[in-house]
């Protein structure tokens, strides 16, 4: 099964494997796709692999106007009882980190353990607002996803991985795909984005976490980490070498060592 429905939206996943389940959350913009390089690592490693397009991504449901960060993750507590699930690890990029700071702030007892990679604790400051305000108008005409793609495209992976065998491959799937995404779903989310703060609740997450930053993250540097970790108390912060702000791939073998290493721990020490 690849779809569920829940408030009138149909909401695709994938499932995989077996064992202690995992949901990896993807960043605004992309799909459950850019999980591809962690994909076999976590199954190698024993995990059943659950990956959902979030709302107004790849194959659900578009969005609908309002839509946040805290929304999603009521959805991703929709995906856990569809699958008959009670508690899971998570792993979140970018607007996936956002959503998973929701979904362990709000629902703590779901959430084992989580991992937060190139994560924001708030969007609604005045720096971060100006750049929604600056996508939005990047999106905001024809065929604005693939021009917002192609002016963030060097961002999101680094100038070392563009040239490189996989780095073409993944510039041409993600090019296809923002191709044909709607831009009105990108242009609700960052409206949505302008109220996302979660810095006062950061304490309420008991989730065992790992919070990770790419070392050249122009989007998400590294005090955006610092800020995360800081909150959420005993939580671990590690430096992921490389560069761009969607560094499980353009790092993954790094990123994958890292999950294999946390996820193996003991949830609670």
């Amino acid at each position: 099964m690849a779809f569920f429905e829940y408030e009138r939206g149909r909401h695709y996943f994938q499932d995989f494997g077996h064992g202690a389940p995992v949901v990896c959350l993807h960043g605004l913009g992309n799909t459950g796709r850019v999980w591809a390089p962690q994909l076999q690592s976590l199954l190698m490693a024993g995990h059943r692999v659950i990956i959902p397009d979030l709302i107004g991504h790849g194959v659900s449901s578009d969005a609908q106007k309002g839509i946040t960060p805290a929304d999603q993750a009521v959805t991703v507590i929709a995906l856990l009882d569809h699958l008959g699930l009670e508690s899971t690890d998570v792993v979140g990029l970018s607007l996936g980190a956002m959503v998973a700071l929701e979904l362990s702030s709000r629902f703590p007892a779901v959430v084992t353990k989580l991992v937060v990679a190139g994560g924001f604790s708030r969007m609604d400051d005045q720096k971060s607002m100006r750049a929604i305000g600056e996508w939005i108008q990047d999106l905001n005409v024809e065929e604005g996803c693939l021009r917002r793609f192609k002016q963030t495209w060097l961002q999101l992976v680094g100038p070392d991985f563009i040239d490189t065998a996989q780095g073409l491959a993944v510039y041409q799937a993600w090019h296809a795909q923002a191709a044909v995404d709607n831009p009105k779903n990108h242009i609700w989310w960052c409206e949505g984005l302008r109220h996302y703060n979660v810095e006062s609740v950061l304490c309420l997450v008991k989730a065992k976490t790992l919070v990770l930053f790419g070392a050249n993250d122009q989007i998400s540097p590294r005090v955006c980490s610092e800020l995360i970790a800081a909150g959420i108390p005993g939580s671990e912060l590690l430096e992921i070498p490389g560069q761009g702000h969607v560094f499980n791939v353009s790092s993954s073998g790094a990123f994958n060592d890292a999950l294999d290493d946390f996820l193996g721990e003991p949830a609670h020490v």
